[in-house]
């Protein structure tokens, strides 16, 4: 097959490669459980191949370990590439471990993610296709968890301890539940959201009423 191609600049220049000419990176560092391929599959099966995967000249690759397994699984041919020459073997490694360990280093907006999770819910949109796990879903969703630090001193040792109490709130009104029922209500909704998807109707789920 003819590789299809755009030069970018005297380094640089987007391939269409045949898929079975790409060489794995021995040196690379990323584990690929087989759950993250399925995931990516899905993505890519839905929302398209929207990540490109960069090579050396010698058709190495230098990120995007995961898309091309996940593509080789589909039985895609080719893959769209953009292949980088005259790189200093330090630069294929920083290249490498970049792709690999940028998203490791800061966490999310945890307020604004909750926003756009409302909005996909909305949308009636698959949530697993943000990449994140249900659990972590879950955790967004329980918001209105309230954990305040109470001080109480203990005289008799002559020292503060420190005690948690957990509030539920809803409306105006705080609850003070256990860490049982704490735990016995993230598990109900891990079990609402597992078979629904979404979290509408799951007051009146937990309730045993009609939503």
């Amino acid at each position: 097959m003819q590789e299809l191609k755009f030069k970018i600049d005297s380094q640089r220049e987007v391939v269409i490669m045949d898929i079975e000419k790409l060489i794995d990176n021995p040196n690379n560092v990323k584990i690929h459980t087989q759950e993250q391929i399925e995931l990516i599959k899905k993505s890519i099966d839905k929302l398209g191949f929207n990540s490109i995967v960069v090579i050396d000249e010698e058709n190495m690759i230098l990120a995007g370990h995961g898309r091309v397994l996940a593509l080789k699984e589909t039985g895609e041919k080719t893959v769209p590439c953009l292949k980088i020459s005259n790189l200093a073997e330090e630069e294929k490694l920083q290249i490498m471990m970049m792709d690999n360990t940028s998203v490791l280093m800061t966490g999310i907006d945890e307020e604004m993610a909750k926003l756009v999770i409302e909005k996909l819910e909305l949308a009636e949109a698959d949530l697993e296709l943000t990449g994140l796990s249900l659990e972590k879903i879950s955790k967004l969703k329980i918001e209105d968890l309230d954990i305040p630090e109470v001080l109480v001193i203990d005289k008799q040792q002559n020292e503060i301890s420190r005690e948690t109490s957990l509030k539920l709130t809803f409306g105006t009104r705080k609850v003070i539940i256990t860490d049982e029922e704490l735990e016995r209500l993230e598990a109900k909704y891990k079990e609402y959201i597992n078979e629904m998807g979404v979290d509408f109707g799951f007051v009146s789920y937990i309730l045993g009423v009609d939503a």
